[in-house]
């Protein structure tokens, strides 16, 4: 459980779990020691209230001198003074029958005696608690006197209060070690070491933020925040990326670090919030940022990291950006946890919105809400801007930064390359919220080479190279410092492995770039790297060709790969030749420590790579390499996929409930295949000339999808699977061959499947991807033709189908009975599988179409009748338009809320539809209005359409979008036409009905349009 904060005394909520009774005496004495559980038999789970000093982020000293200035063997204890405190000779009071108040100077700490009397009462039997409570009353005078005069001490007090009357309620199994603590407390103030322990100022804040954190930081709460989903390989100090990520030179960089440090700590109110330092590949952008997070660190002022990496999955994707830096917040400020808390508890989908609501409702208003008692200074470092898979996604993260930054209490430290796109959208932003950018390529050239060679003389000081030949490197870095330190790993060589220091530092002295162009020094260096290592293959093995395909497999990999799945790749087959090459090439390539995964150090080689005019011979044919990868990819899913790969026994029986799943996993489902389970779709759509893929392709569909989805669903990621066919869908399309459409037609029946199986739940059995052929495909599909033979004799059909089939009253009675209030709306999903309804009691619910089986809801956020439902076109969005005014979105498989409820209606929204493509939603209310939204934030496009005299009851799009026709109570049809670039609807009015009208739809070729009304007409 979370403990209310200092603000909220008392407040409980009845379903949380008990605290430790070890964690709450060390935090009343501030002593590190192992928690012990207590709570009651039929209780909720206990969770662990970790102790203040065992923070990660506790700088306190170990031990603390004693009167007889002995080191205590009591743990972590700040170095507090109080001179009101008891000296060792004063008395202290029996705690028996002590229930008197009257001495105590503040009501919290009155409720805290009195909670810790209730706590020594209702222990009872239980001698083992009634002890260690009554030493603690004993104690408590000193204690209180001690920190009377102290604020935070009476938030402290508080927040004990709570914990203890948690404590009372769940006693079971009380601990010896607790009496332990309270008699070393007696101890302590007969010593008068509490004098120490409550009044040195200096260190008072520091002990009471880390004892919130402890509070905050139990076992319940670290589930909840789960549901964020952090990148925790995106942190500045992630040990996954450890070798890969450095900070500068000590020495280096001094006027940029003090430029951050002026600005950091800039009291000027109008001081821009936001830092962007910008430069061109392999100036330092990273590693600066990088030492800012770590000086950061050092003075507690960090406030979060995100660090992009084009090759981590997480670490590309922007979306993941807010919800990893608030999840860090939360691990490092308890008064922001306590806020953001509240907001989970309410809405734990709130890390899958759009970006701009993951803002608003993450960081933005848990901060604002807390801004008076953060920390000052804090600065959250992102880093690699530039690196995220979607421009759109940073334009709109930077977006909402700069609206909302200057008045949140942190600032923003950007780093990236300057990108157009994200160079335009910064600076339209300067004048306002940002300073003007670091431009790394324009500080003086002067300086930069002198820290150049302030790197060089410390990482070749092995060779000790003449003063002359570092200013000469130092030269030829052009400002670029991953010149060097490409240079410093090739100069150096392979652990182990023999080269010639000296030699290889004169070879690259001795080079002569090809031209005057950009990039040319660091192109020279690359191109020298390069020929040295065919050199050696050419020596070693008489083999070049190796160099090439491992150099292109490891560049156009979507996540770091292992040496195995490299020699897979490839097709050489033979790990040890990919570790030669790996090995000669080691300037460029890095192996992640502890694993055997490789992935290029940086950007700015695989930059190299990609341009045919900078790396001629060496660059690499994307499309054609790709061609190899997906062909090689099929071969692997033939060889490796197969039927009940995990050797399970039940499709009954939950994969999480399997004993030893995951090292079934672990010994079934090598690297290799888990990789191309996960991104053949990648390699498909970026590959040459179809041809025998496409027959590949066809031969996977038709003979091994349910095993590789068998792979996804044990893996937890059949999402991907969903993602993979629509990607390649769309891609064939692109074709529009014969080939192509009879692929496209496999495609179909594989989603409408895979879609329908996922939707009913995240956590089916794996073997009931089998058992679900019976209900989810008609007996004609290609998937029920090729995979039912393997669920014969689980059950009999009989002469009669499928359910799938037989869809009909049956099913239509299960929904009916199962919704539980009056149904105003119903809508289908596009591809079938499921049926939307919305309620009288205001809440919308998603189930299933065969089975009518409740898949998802009900859904809470209308608080009036739900009046119409629709699906986007994809079938991914559900919209809901109620008489409460308003319409929301949600995810229509999770149920998830996408945005904000849409608000501008003035009365009840009858009706809502979806545009063609997507991207506009339309409403017809009884405030006689239409109005057109954005459909990806929920954002009016138009101003309302103004027209009917009385309310509007239907809306319609036509197919090509360009229109809505609406009817309504003034017995008229109206049809708008709508035009993007002015936004000024046009509108053409159609009389004829005697009565209200209440449906509208046009023809699928968009010439008619059919009316219908309560005139009977």
């Amino acid at each position: 459980m979370v403990l209310p904060s200092a603000r909220e005394p008392g407040r409980l909520r009845q379903a949380d779990s008990p605290p430790f009774s070890k964690g709450l005496l060390s935090l009343l004495i501030f002593k590190r020691a192992s928690a012990t559980t207590i709570f009651k038999a039929g209780s909720p789970p206990p969770i662990i209230l970790h102790e203040a000093c065992n923070h990660n982020k506790c700088r306190m000293t170990s031990t603390v001198e004693t009167d007889e200035s002995k080191p205590s063997n009591s743990g972590y204890l700040p170095e507090l003074y109080s001179p009101e405190f008891h000296s060792p000779s004063t008395n202290i009071p029996s705690a028996l029958g002590l229930t008197d108040t009257t001495n105590i100077q503040n009501p919290a700490w009155a409720k805290l005696r009195s909670s810790l009397c209730d706590l020594r009462d209702s222990s009872g039997e239980f001698a083992e608690l009634a002890s260690p409570t009554h030493i603690l009353l004993e104690c408590f005078d000193g204690i209180e006197k001690a920190a009377r005069k102290q604020k935070d001490y009476i938030s402290l007090a508080e927040e004990l209060n709570t914990t203890v009357r948690v404590l009372v309620q769940y006693i079971k199994t009380p601990t010896v070690q607790i009496k332990q603590q309270a008699e070393e407390i007696k101890k302590m103030i007969n010593r008068g070491a509490i004098r120490r322990l409550v009044m040195v100022r200096k260190n008072q804040d520091v002990v009471v933020q880390e004892i919130l954190n402890s509070i905050a930081n139990d076992g319940s709460m670290g589930l909840r925040l789960e549901v964020l989903n952090p990148v925790r390989h995106a942190a500045y100090d992630s040990s996954f990326l450890a070798g890969f990520r450095r900070t500068c030179t000590e020495g280096t960089r001094i006027p940029v670090l003090s430029d951050l440090k002026q600005w950091q700590h800039d009291p000027n109110p109008d001081t821009p919030a936001i830092y962007w330092m910008k430069g061109m590949p392999g100036t330092g952008k990273t590693t600066i940022a990088y030492a800012l997070s770590g000086i950061l660190e050092r003075h507690k002022q960090l406030g979060a990291t995100f660090f992009c990496t084009r090759n981590i999955p997480g670490c590309r994707n922007v979306t993941r950006i807010i919800p990893t830096i608030a999840y860090q917040l939360t691990r490092n400020f308890a008064v922001f946890r306590f806020s953001l808390r509240r907001a989970l508890a309410n809405e734990p989908e709130l890390a899958s919105l759009a970006i701009r609501e993951q803002f608003e409702r993450l960081p933005r208003d848990p901060l604002e809400e807390v801004k008076h008692k953060m920390p000052d200074s804090l600065v959250i470092v992102i880093g690699a801007l530039d690196e995220s898979e979607d421009p759109d996604g940073v334009e709109t993260f930077l977006d909402i930064l700069f609206r909302y930054a200057n008045d949140l209490p942190v600032k923003f430290f950007l780093a990236s390359r300057p990108e157009p796109e994200m160079h335009r959208r910064m600076m339209q932003q300067l004048d306002v919220n940002a300073r003007d950018p670091l431009l790394l390529d324009d500080i003086e050239r002067t300086l930069v080479q002198a820290d150049i060679e302030l790197y060089l003389i410390e990482e070749l000081s092995s060779m000790t190279p003449a003063r002359s030949q570092i200013g000469q490197l130092a030269l030829r870095a052009e400002n670029l410092f991953i010149y060097v330190a490409t240079l410093e790993r090739y100069i150096a060589g392979f652990r182990g492995r023999l080269v010639n220091p000296h030699q290889r530092l004169n070879s690259i002295l001795s080079l002569a770039p090809s031209s005057t162009k950009k990039h040319a020094e660091i192109d020279a260096l690359y191109t020298a790297i390069l020929q040295s290592a065919l050199e050696e293959a050419q020596i070693e093995v008489g083999k070049t060709n190796d160099i090439t395909l491992v150099l292109r497999t490891v560049l156009l990999a979507r996540e770091p790969i292992s040496v195995e799945t490299i020699a897979v790749l490839t097709g050489l087959e033979d790990p040890p030749r990919v570790s030669f090459v790996l090995q000669s090439l080691q300037a460029v390539f890095g192996q992640i420590e502890g694993t055997t995964l490789v992935l290029i150090r940086n950007s700015s080689f695989s930059d190299f790579l990609l341009s045919p005019e900078r790396s001629g011979q060496y660059s690499c044919d994307v499309a054609e390499h790709n061609h190899l990868l997906v062909e090689r990819c099929f071969q692997v899913m033939k060889r490796q996929l197969q039927f009940n790969m995990c050797e399970l026994v039940s499709s009954f029986v939950p994969d999480n409930q399997v004993n030893d799943m995951q090292e079934r996993i672990e010994r079934k489902i090598s690297a290799t295949l888990a990789y191309v389970c996960r991104f053949w779709v990648n390699h498909f759509v970026n590959s040459s000339t179809m041809g025998n893929v496409l027959v590949m392709l066809k031969e996977f569909l038709n003979n091994q999808l349910l095993f590789w989805a068998e792979v996804l669903n044990l893996k937890q990621e059949l999402y991907i699977g969903v993602a993979a066919l629509l990607k390649a869908k769309k891609e064939l399309e692109l074709l529009a061959t014969t080939s192509s459409r009879e692929l496209i037609t496999l495609l179909d029946d594989a989603l409408s499947f895979m879609q329908q199986f996922l939707a009913g739940s995240s956590v089916r059995p794996t073997l009931y991807l089998y058992a679900s052929l019976i209900h989810l495909c008609p007996r004609s599909s290609t998937v029920y033709k090729t995979y039912s033979k393997y669920i014969q004799g689980w059950f009999e059909l009989g002469n009669h189908g499928s359910i799938a089939e037989h869809v009909g009253v049956a099913n239509l009675d299960v929904l009916n009975s199962s919704v539980g209030s009056g149904v105003l709306s119903v809508a289908y999903s596009p591809d079938g599988a499921r049926v939307v309804i919305g309620c009288e009691n205001g809440t919308i619910s998603i189930h299933s179409a065969h089975d009518g089986s409740l898949l998802t809801g009900p859904l809470f956020g209308h608080t009036d009748w739900v009046r119409c439902v629709a699906f986007s076109p994809d079938g991914t969005r559900i919209i809901s338009a109620s008489s409460d005014c308003t319409i929301r979105m949600w995810d229509a498989i999770s149920g998830a809320p996408i945005t904000a409820s849409f608000k501008g209606h003035g009365r009840p929204v009858k009706s809502v539809s979806f545009s063609a493509d997507g991207r506009r939603i339309a409403s017809g209310s009884w405030d006689n209005t239409i109005r057109i939204w954005n459909a990806e934030d929920g954002m009016p496009v138009m101003e309302p359409f103004e027209g009917h005299k009385w309310g509007v009851n239907c809306v319609a799009f036509s197919p090509d979008s360009k229109l809505v026709a609406s009817g309504s109570n003034d017995h008229t049809v109206r049809i708008w036409n709508i035009s993007y670039e002015t936004l000024i609807p046009a509108t053409t009015v159609f009389n004829g009905h005697t009565g209200s009208v209440m449906s509208v739809v046009f023809t699928p070729d968009t010439k008619g349009l059919i009316s219908g009304s309560v005139d009977c007409m």
